[in-house]
């Protein structure tokens, strides 16, 4: 299944045509409440939640490194990478 969508992608304005298209042919459900397990995650719902996560952590004066091999690690703001906090 994976293959048919990479064959169909396209930068641009087609795109959510296409992928609206195939949800609609292959009986995908798009879950825009990130609620209903086994179906696909609507983006912009996943976005939406990142940045409200990340926007509550920063109010609290911590925030979410990421290092260059994309482990992320939420510090306290004034600290410089050197104390870490568990979630």
């Amino acid at each position: 299944m994976a293959n048919k969508i990479m064959h169909h992608v396209v930068i641009g304005s087609d795109t959510f045509e296409i992928v609206d298209q195939y949800a609609r042919e292959h009986g995908v459900t798009i879950d825009s409440t990130l609620a209903q397990s086994g179906q696909a995650a609507d983006a912009k719902s996943v976005g939406d939640a990142l940045t409200a996560l990340d926007d509550r952590i920063t109010a609290i004066g911590f925030e979410i490194v990421v290092d260059s091999n994309g482990n992320a690690t939420i510090v306290r703001s004034d600290m410089v990478n050197t104390e870490e906090v568990s979630y």
